[in-house]
C-alpha cells in the first residue's frame, strides 16, 4: 500500500520580497554575512561605510579570525529560502543538528516532561543542553521546564526553546561547530548558535501563508510583519511572527490512525504474519486483578475462579475461559488467571491512537523591537524588547494504571465482596456459591488496567518569554567597546487531566453504585478501545482532577567588552585582541502539583503502603528552587603568522586564535578554560583546521537543587 501526503498552500505576500535561492552555506568565513551587509550598503546611496561586525566564535570586532573557526553562516537570503516559519524550522536546516528529544514531537505522556510549544538544540549530537544559544550575541533565558531524555536517563535537562527565537527580520544565522568555553563560557560545550536580527531596516514588509495537509484536519496560518524606520541619528525596527495551527489528528492518516499497523504488510508475504507491527497496549479496559494475600485458588463449589496466586481477569463472554457472567452485563465475564493478550485475547489490547492528536493545536506569537540611537559621533545607545507567547492543546490516551493499588473488599462492584454491606443491604454483585471467601469479602489488587471511562487526557500548556536589553557602544582611541544590561524571563504552565490515587481508593471503597467500577470491561463490538459500560459520572468526577506544573526561569546579565582588530602589526598582518568581563544571575523555580511533590502522598488504606506520588502513572518529583551568580573574565587574540604576500611554499596563510576565560560560580567554585585554534591554508581552496579547547558543563539549577 502506498501512502501519499501532499501539501496544499495558498500564499499571499504584501510588499517587496525579493530573494535568491542558493544552497545552504557550508562552513565558511565571514564573507556571506559581510557581503550581504555590503550589498545593502551599496543599494543605499546615503550609505558611506559598512560597519564591522562580530561573527560567532570571536569577540574581536572586524577581525578576520573566522578562518580558524568552523563557522557556518546563513545569510538573510538563504534563511528566506529555507521557508522556516519558526525557530525550530530554521535550526533544523543546519546539517550538523542532531535529533532533538527535548521536543513536543516526542509526545511525552506526563507533566514530568517538557510539553507544549517547545523545541531545542542538539548541535553535533552531543546532547540537548550542551549548546549555547545566543540572540544578537547575548544569551537567551533557558526554557523553565526540565525533562529527562534518553541520553541522560532520569537526569533533568534544561535547555533553550528554539521556538521563542523570532524569524522575521533575521539578518543571519551563525553556527560555531566547536567548543567555545574560552569565548562564551564553560557551558558552550558542543558549540554556539547565534541569531542576528537586522537593526537598520527602513520600510514595511509583510508576508502571510496559509496551508494544510491534504486529507487531514491540519491547517496552518503564518503571518510575518517586518517594519522599520530610519531617523537622523538612528533606527527602530519591529518584527511580528504569528502562527495559528490546528491539530493533526491521529485518525487523519491511515498510518497513525491505529497502533495496529499489520494491515500495511497484508500484501507482503514475508511480513504479513508478523505481529511486530501491532503496537496496541496491554493495559486497557479489560483488567487483570489479583486477590490480596491469596495462597490458593478462590472457588465456586469445585470450580477455581482464580489461579493459586489469586489472579483473575475480566473478558468478553464470547472468548474461551469464561467462568462467571457479570451480574450487570451478560456479555462480560470473569475468567481465571491473567489475560496474556495473545491469540484470541489479542484484540483486547488497547489502541491508544483513536481520538488523540499527533501535533497539538498551537497558537504562537513572537514580538521583537530593536533600536539604536547615536548619542554623539563616538557613542551609540541600543536596546531590544522581545515577547513570546504560545498556547497548545494536545489530546492523549486515557490514564494508564502503573501503580500498585488495592480495591477494598467493600467495593460495590467487587465480585468477591461482602455478603452484606455495612448498612445491612445485600450485595448484588458478590458471586454466589463462593466456598472459601469470608462473608466480609476480600480485597483485590488492581493490576493491568486503563481508566478508559475517565476519558482522554487534555493537555494545555502555556509558554511565555520576555527579554529587555539596554546598552551603549562606541570607540575610544582605536578600541571598540560595548556594554549592556540584559533581563529575560520565561514561564511555563502545564495542566492535564489526571487520576488522584487517594480519591480513587476512596471511591473504590464505596458500597453504593457510585463506587468506581473497574470490573465492567470495555466494548464488545470494538474491544480495542472505548468503554461502553463506564462508571457513573459521579465516580469519574470524584477521581479525576487537573494536574498543574508551573515553572519559571530568569536571567540577569551585565557585560563590558573591548576589542581592537589592529592592536599591533606582525609581518603577516595585524594582531587583534578582545577582552572583557561578564556577570549574570540565573534563577529557576519548578513548582509541581501538591499531589506530585510529596505534599500529599498516597497511603493505601488496605496494605498501608505509601507512595510519594498521589497521581496514577506519574512519578513523584519534588519542587525545586535555585539561583546562581556567575562572574567571568576573558581575553582573546587573533594572530596572523603567515600571509599570502609572504609567498611561502605550501603555506599560503597561517592564522591562530588564542583565548582563555575564567569563571566563578557562586554555587560550586572556579573554573578556567583555554582554547587555541589554527587555520593553515596550503593553497587557495585547501585549508586545514585544528583546535584544542576545554569545556565544563556546570550542572543545571534543577540538578543541584
Amino acid at each position: 500500500m502506498k501512502t501519499r501526503t501532499a501539501m496544499l498552500a495558498t500564499t499571499a505576500i504584501t510588499g517587496l520580497l525579493t530573494f535568491a535561492g542558493p544552497a545552504l552555506a557550508q562552513t565558511t568565513a565571514l564573507s556571506p554575512a559581510a557581503q550581504a551587509q555590503a550589498d545593502r550598503a551599496a543599494a543605499d546611496p546615503q550609505a558611506s561605510s559598512v560597519d564591522d561586525i562580530v561573527v560567532v566564535g570571536s569577540q574581536i570586532r572586524g577581525a578576520d579570525v573566522t578562518a580558524a573557526l568552523p563557522v557556518t553562516v546563513l545569510s538573510e537570503e538563504q534563511i528566506l529560502a529555507t521557508g522556516a516559519v519558526n525557530g525550530d524550522d530554521l535550526l533544523r536546516t543546519i546539517p550538523q543538528m542532531g535529533d532533538v528529544l527535548f521536543s513536543a514531537a516526542n509526545n511525552p505522556q506526563t507533566s514530568n516532561a517538557a510539553r507544549g510549544d517547545v523545541n531545542s538544540v542538539n548541535l553535533r549530537s552531543l546532547g540537548v543542553g550542551n549548546t549555547l544559544v545566543l540572540l544578537n550575541g547575548r544569551r537567551i533565558v533557558q526554557h523553565p521546564t526540565s525533562q529527562g531524555t534518553s541520553d541522560t536517563g532520569t537526569v533533568p535537562v534544561l535547555s533553550y526553546n528554539s521556538n521563542a527565537i523570532p524569524v522575521s527580520g533575521l539578518e543571519r544565522l551563525e553556527v560555531l561547530l566547536d567548543g567555545a568555553a574560552a569565548i562564551y563560557g564553560a557551558d558552550a560545550v558542543a558549540g554556539v548558535v547565534n541569531t542576528v536580527l537586522r537593526d537598520d531596516f527602513d520600510g514595511l514588509r509583510m508576508n502571510a501563508q496559509y496551508g494544510g495537509a491534504e486529507g487531514t484536519n491540519l491547517r496552518e496560518f503564518n503571518l510575518g510583519v517586518f517594519a522599520g524606520k530610519d531617523f537622523e541619528r538612528g533606527n527602530i525596527s519591529a518584527f511580528i511572527d504569528y502562527t495559528d495551527r490546528s491539530a493533526l489528528l491521529a485518525e487523519d492518516q491511515n498510518f497513525t490512525a491505529t497502533d495496529n499497523l499489520r494491515f500495511l504488510f497484508a500484501l507482503e508475504p514475508a511480513f504479513e504474519a508478523s505481529l511486530t507491527p501491532d503496537g496496541r497496549n496491554t493495559r486497557g479496559a479489560w483488567g487483570n486483578f489479583a486477590v490480596v494475600g491469596a495462597t490458593t485458588a478462590i472457588r465456586r463449589g469445585t470450580t477455581s475462579l482464580t489461579s493459586n496466586a489469586g489472579a483473575f481477569r475480566i473478558q468478553p463472554t464470547a472468548l474461551t475461559g469464561c467462568l462467571v457472567p457479570n451480574a450487570n452485563d451478560a456479555n462480560v465475564c470473569l475468567g481465571s488467571g491473567a489475560l496474556n493478550f495473545n491469540g484470541v485475547q489479542r484484540d483486547l489490547r488497547f489502541d491508544t491512537a483513536p481520538g488523540t492528536t499527533i501535533l497539538p493545536d498551537t497558537q504562537r506569537l513572537n514580538l521583537f523591537v530593536a533600536g539604536h540611537y547615536d548619542l554623539n559621533d563616538s557613542v551609540t545607545a541600543f536596546g531590544e524588547v522581545g515577547y513570546y507567547q504560545a498556547d497548545t492543546q494536545r489530546i492523549q490516551p486515557p490514564v494508564i494504571n502503573l501503580n500498585t493499588l488495592t480495591i477494598p473488599a467493600s467495593n460495590y462492584w467487587n465480585p468477591f465482596g461482602p455478603v452484606t454491606f455495612a448498612d445491612g443491604r445485600t450485595n448484588p454483585n458478590r458471586i454466589s456459591g463462593l466456598t472459601n471467601v469470608p462473608v466480609t469479602g476480600l480485597a483485590i489488587t488492581l493490576n493491568q488496567y486503563r481508566f478508559v471511562d475517565a476519558g482522554y487526557q487534555v493537555v494545555d500548556v502555556s509558554n511565555y518569554q520576555a527579554r529587555a536589553l539596554a546598552g551603549l557602544r562606541g570607540e575610544w582611541r582605536g578600541f571598540d567597546w560595548e556594554t549592556a544590561l540584559l533581563y529575560s524571563e520565561a514561564e511555563a504552565i502545564d495542566e492535564s487531566d489526571a487520576v488522584n490515587s487517594n480519591a480513587l481508593q476512596t471511591s473504590l471503597a464505596l458500597s453504593t453504585p457510585d463506587a468506581y467500577n473497574p470490573f465492567s470491561g470495555g466494548c464488545i463490538n470494538q474491544t480495542s478501545f472505548g468503554d461502553c459500560t463506564p462508571s457513573s459520572q459521579a465516580a469519574i468526577d470524584a477521581i479525576t482532577f487537573r494536574l498543574r506544573r508551573e515553572s519559571r526561569t530568569t536571567l540577569t546579565q551585565f557585560d563590558f567588552r573591548v576589542s581592537r582588530s589592529d592592536l599591533f602589526s606582525l609581518p603577516a598582518g595585524d594582531v587583534g585582541v578582545a577582552f572583557g568581563f561578564e556577570t549574570r544571575r540565573e534563577t529557576q523555580r519548578d513548582n509541581r502539583d501538591e499531589n506530585l511533590d510529596g505534599t500529599i502522598p498516597f497511603v493505601d488504606r488496605v496494605t498501608g503502603a505509601t507512595q510519594l506520588s498521589n497521581v496514577i502513572a506519574v512519578s513523584q518529583n519534588p519542587d525545586t528552587r535555585g539561583d546562581r551568580t556567575v562572574s567571568s573574565a576573558y581575553v582573546e587574540f587573533a594572530v596572523p603568522v603567515i600571509s599570502p604576500e609572504m609567498n611561502i611554499p605550501l603555506v599560503r596563510s597561517l592564522d591562530f586564535q588564542i583565548a582563555g576565560r575564567a569563571e566563578n560560580y557562586s554555587d560550586f567554585g572556579d573554573v578556567a578554560k583555554p582554547k587555541i585554534a589554527m587555520a593553515w591554508d596550503i593553497f587557495d581552496g585547501l585549508r586545514v583546521r585544528a583546535s584544542y579547547s576545554e569545556g565544563f558543563r556546570a550542572p543545571n539549577l534543577e540538578q543541584v537543587n
